[in-house]
């Protein structure tokens, strides 16, 4: 178990018992669109992309950030947010995430899940950051990471 930081830009209301809340789980997919097929996507890792573009990129964040805005969930867990990564540029996905987002999501936190400074892969070579993120509109008291099993014989 490892403790993550949270971040919270002020008060944040607590969560009453018994209350209803909205809850929203989305895979970004290092918000790479829906343009490509990568080289993980198909047998023997020989799909045709590595990485999207940085166009890509910014319109896919913009369109994650209108999801969210017109869902409007309590909670949103997101899966696939990079941060350090080479096929995106290294950006901290998350940061450029935050101001689009309505003021309400008070509170958040992350993990990484995957992470390395190279990763030796003709499709990857390079540096890996890959998070969960939580942003809520209620204060969070605690996060911790949990890690799970690693898979056997897996050489990335």
């Amino acid at each position: 178990q490892q403790p993550e930081a949270i971040i919270c830009r002020g008060e944040a209301p607590l969560l009453q018992p018994g209350q209803l809340l909205k809850v929203l789980c989305y895979n970004v997919q290092y918000m790479a669109g829906k343009n490509y097929i990568f080289f993980y996507d198909v047998p023997g890792q020989e799909g045709p992309h590595s990485r999207p573009s940085r166009e890509d990129i910014t319109r896919t964040i913009g369109e994650v950030a209108r999801v969210l805005r017109e869902e409007d969930p309590d909670i949103i867990l997101l899966q696939e947010v990079n941060d350090g990564a080479r096929r995106t540029d290294y950006e901290d996905q998350l940061a450029r995430l935050l101001p689009l987002l309505p003021d309400h999501y008070m509170c958040h936190t992350q993990a990484f899940y995957w992470k390395a400074r190279y990763v030796p892969h003709k499709h990857i070579n390079g540096a890996v950051g890959m998070k969960l993120v939580v942003l809520s509109k209620y204060r969070i008291d605690k996060a911790i990471r949990h890690q799970l099993p690693l898979m056997p014989k897996d050489p990335l």
